[in-house]
């Protein structure tokens, strides 16, 4: 995905903490951008300089890059060759987004691309062929929390360094979310505020 991450998304990062659960009681506090993050030949960090918007956090074992864009267009291999679309994102594995997530569908929402890019934090590269867990916890009054249908994507250009996990989620425009990512018991969260209804 090229144009990761709306200008219009604020995020705001009171504490990302992830919690090594597998390694007893460890956890790491971290937050922005910074190069210590990541490793010389980082894939996450190519992504990240290329989307100033995206959020960055590491756990013991994982670089993640997490954030909120425009609704994409998602695509099965086979589609994706015989369609020839022009933007969207090829869906590897997983579930693809059928407009029924958890959160009801009406007047005052809409849809947003949530993802997020994982590195291994000793070679840099994007990890493939896992399925982390993914949900969406609303901060504010009547706002609901949400499970995120996760698929494994790329770019239409297939690049493996582009693969990415989450999908197209309904959502409350100007409402703040918790975005939960959860892989071999390392979780995180992010706290962003959700794009505003396009006027």
């Amino acid at each position: 995905m090229k144009r990761f991450l709306a200008p219009t998304l604020t995020a705001a990062l009171a504490g990302i903490t992830f919690a090594a659960c597998s390694s007893g009681s460890s956890t790491a506090q971290t937050t922005g951008h910074s190069a210590s993050k990541f490793s010389a030949s980082s894939e996450c960090q190519a992504y990240a300089k290329a989307n100033p918007s995206a959020q960055v956090t590491t756990t013991a074992d994982y670089v993640v890059v997490a954030g909120m864009g425009a609704s994409e267009a998602m695509y099965t291999s086979e589609q994706a060759t015989s369609m020839h679309p022009k933007s969207g994102e090829i869906m590897v594995s997983g579930q693809m987004d059928n407009g029924n997530n958890s959160m009801a569908m009406g007047s005052g929402t809409t849809k947003n691309h949530v993802e997020a890019h994982i590195c291994s934090k000793g070679a840099g590269k994007v990890i493939t062929g896992v399925m982390p867990t993914m949900s969406l916890q609303g901060t504010g009054p009547g706002v609901m929390a949400t499970s995120i249908p996760v698929a494994e994507m790329q770019g239409l250009d297939r690049n493996p360094a582009d693969t990415h996990y989450g999908n197209n989620v309904t959502i409350t425009p100007g409402s703040r979310y918790h975005l939960i990512v959860t892989l071999n018991g390392q979780s995180g969260t992010v706290t962003m505020t959700a794009p505003g209804m396009s006027k």
